[in-house]
């Protein structure tokens, strides 16, 4: 198979990333099930003191959705 997927990355509605021609498989059936979201902290030390980071509002989608709106107006009226 080509690699033809294209992964695009946007925060509060500002492209950041782009990958073309991504190979996401080699096998036709294989669909997505699970998605890992992995931080590195680089180097062979570990860190100097403890770290936290927080993923919120992660969306998959075949196309731009656009941005979530604040929660005040999500609320129902």
């Amino acid at each position: 198979m080509q690699p033809t997927a294209l992964f695009r990355v946007w925060v509060d509605g500002r492209l950041v990333m782009e990958r073309q021609n991504v190979r996401l498989r080699t096998v036709e059936q294989v669909r997505i099930e699970t998605v890992w979201l992995n931080v590195y902290h680089g180097g062979t030390a570990p860190s100097p003191y403890d770290q936290h980071l927080y993923f919120d509002n992660i969306v998959l989608a075949r196309r731009y959705i656009g941005p979530m709106g604040p929660m005040a107006s999500r609320s129902a009226n």
